[in-house]
């Protein structure tokens, strides 16, 4: 139930949605990786150049038979059924999928249209003398053997070869026109650096905070504002957050999936940090695109409570990310300003606005009543993999304060803690302080009353 109560419902809605979609692709990769068995793999190679040889008669003769036999066996679907299992696989699937690398040509334009101009003739050769169906099945066979254990030995030995690389360097300088690159020898400690184990990844992330004040005759600029508006700190949805001041990150989450040979289990612990040393605002001049400027939040009043929960204790980053979950429960956004473009403002981030938070410029003035500026920060969360023995899967809940914990750390008198619920009863006050002073025949309230009816009406 851990990991049920930790995943927010949409993104449970998504995963028990596609996880029919995300088992065939897991399954597709793990093909193409070779880590299902030799014998799948060339199973799928089998297949594939069958259907690159086979296709144009298939297409010919048999897809009217092939349209009515699908046809006659698709039935209603389903609902699917949202298990904890099915989440614990969605996820598993998903950790299986690589993430697309951003590919960029080191090479500038020019070698490229120089490479691609030589190419030309032989190509127009190869296809003359080969059916592009044979070619099509060919390059679908490097790309479902190019991790194969065989093609990674034979690709490591031949590139151990100099001879070998150097044939590759001369043909790509005499296709690109490029020299070929100048390597020197290293020494073995950069080799050793460079073989050691890493993260398995990491994700920038950045936590935006608003500040919202409202002005009042007398008063000037506070943050006291009317109960039905948005609060004085939130996140960019609207959700009451933390001050920057006061502000922590989640703390660290370990899930345990389970791993492909079923024997043993992958445990991934995700660990947030601070990226940068200190919030920054998002000023936007006339004439300049928005830049963030390093500011000093303002002190937390000494006044205002701060919670003291086992709810809260997990850190301002986590109730922020559960918000910005939560927003896309709605089906129109919740947030009026996000296909507004960058507003514009003063000098200290400020943004102005009328008595309902409209008509936003960045100078204040007449009818300006409310303004907003926006801290943020940026936080790297870093995911670390590591294969452990059998045992239970699912989310790990991070620590909570303990009774002990509490009474061994006593918090400082102006620690308040209020449920965010009502009581469904009103509560009992104690025995001292129940009696009502209108129920006692005796109370002054009492006595006023009976001498006032009994007056007679001349005294009135």
């Amino acid at each position: 139930m851990s990991l049920v109560a930790s995943v927010p419902q949409p993104i449970t809605a998504a995963l028990c949605t596609l996880a029919p979609l995300l088992a065939l692709a897991a399954r597709l990769v793990r093909l193409a990786a070779w880590d299902d068995g030799w014998q799948a793999s060339w199973l799928a190679l089998a297949v594939w150049w069958l259907v690159c040889l086979a296709a144009p008669v298939v297409f010919r003769y048999g897809l009217p038979l092939f349209l009515a036999l699908a046809l006659s066996l698709l039935r209603p679907a389903a609902p699917v059924l949202a298990t904890e299992d099915v989440l614990q696989a969605s996820l598993a699937h998903l950790t299986t999928l690589p993430a697309l690398p951003r590919v960029s040509s080191p090479l500038p334009p020019r070698a490229l249209f120089r490479a691609a101009a030589i190419l030309s003739v032989p190509w127009l050769c190869l296809t003359l003398l080969v059916s592009p169906r044979v070619i099509v099945a060919l390059l679908g066979s490097v790309v479902l053997t190019y991790k194969a254990p065989w093609v990674r030995v034979l690709s490591s030995v031949l590139w151990r070869s100099a001879l070998f690389r150097h044939l590759c360097y001369r043909l790509s300088a005499f296709l690109t026109g490029q020299a070929p690159p100048e390597y020197s020898v290293s020494n073995n400690s950069a080799a050793l650096l460079s073989s050691s184990p890493q993260p398995a990844s990491s994700l920038r992330f950045l936590f935006t905070v608003y500040e919202n004040q409202r002005w009042w005759m007398g008063l000037d600029w506070t943050a006291a504002l009317l109960p039905g508006e948005r609060p004085s700190w939130c996140s960019p949805a609207y959700h009451p957050v933390s001050p920057p001041n006061a502000f922590t990150l989640p703390e660290p989450t370990t899930i345990y999936l389970p791993s492909k040979d079923g024997k043993s289990r992958i445990k991934r612990t995700a660990i947030w940090k601070w990226q940068e040393p200190e919030w920054t605002l998002l000023v936007r001049k006339e004439g300049s695109s928005p830049s963030r400027i390093q500011r000093t939040p303002p002190p937390l009043p000494v006044d205002e409570p701060v919670p003291l929960s086992p709810s809260s204790s997990s850190g301002a980053g986590t109730r922020l990310l559960k918000a910005a979950a939560s927003k896309f429960k709605d089906s129109l956004p919740s947030d009026p300003e996000a296909d507004l473009p960058e507003p514009l403002t003063d000098p200290d981030g400020w943004v102005y606005g009328d008595n309902k938070w409209e008509g936003q410029s960045h100078r204040g003035g007449l009818g300006k009543f409310t303004r907003y500026r926006r801290w943020s920060r940026i936080a790297l969360v870093t995911e670390l993999v590591e294969v452990i023995g059998p045992g239970q899967l699912g989310v790990q809940a991070p620590p909570t304060l303990t009774l002990s914990d509490q009474q061994s750390h006593p918090s400082p008198p102006t620690v308040t803690v209020q449920s965010p619920e009502l009581p469904s009863t009103p509560p009992t006050p104690p025995s001292s302080t129940s009696a009502i002073p209108t129920s006692d025949p005796e109370s002054p309230l009492r006595q006023r009353l009976r001498a006032a009816l009994s007056k007679p009406s001349s005294d009135i």
